[in-house]
């Protein structure tokens, strides 16, 4: 389990509001925060789930998660639930 912590210093406590006014600038800035200030190593065994069609998931929805998943990350070694 990864725990991430930021605790700015007592000097900038205040002004770290939301700046960002559209979801592609907020990751923008998100992964440039990450990138510039923090250390990360993924270890094995990476685990996903992606859930099966429900009224808020269409089939075509959870396929398409699933195919951009092992596109990005290959074969699963196992699999449960919907094939």
């Amino acid at each position: 389990m990864t725990t991430v912590v930021y605790a700015p210093p007592n000097s900038a406590s205040h002004g770290h509001g939301s700046r960002a006014r559209s979801a592609r600038k907020a990751w923008s800035a998100v992964q440039a925060f990450l990138s510039d200030h923090t250390v990360a190593e993924l270890q094995p065994p990476i685990k996903l789930t992606v859930f099966a069609p429900n009224p808020w998931n269409d089939a075509g929805g959870a396929q398409a998660t699933i195919n951009e998943a092992v596109n990005m990350f290959g074969a699963p070694s196992g699999t449960s639930g919907m094939s």
